[in-house]
């Protein structure tokens, strides 16, 4: 987990500080830089599935959701 972080660290969208309740671990925080990517990503992410799930009416939307928390919870 390590690389990742610092990864976005050297990007610029994460920070990383030492928690000042447990000096062995850190507190990751999301930059200023950081909230702009998460919201492109998400913007496209919400694309899509608008794009995917775009056909189907809110009805059915709702009944696929269902469906897929039934198997979930059954999966474990």
């Amino acid at each position: 987990m390590v690389a990742p972080i610092e990864d976005l660290e050297r990007a610029g969208d994460v920070g990383r500080d030492r928690n000042p309740e447990n000096r062995r671990a850190y507190v990751i925080t999301l930059t200023a830089a950081g909230r702009r990517a998460q919201a492109k990503v998400q913007k496209a992410i919400d694309a899509d599935a608008e794009h995917f799930f775009g056909r189907l009416s809110e009805r059915e939307r709702q009944q696929l959701h269902r469906l897929s928390r039934r198997l979930n919870e059954a999966a474990g």
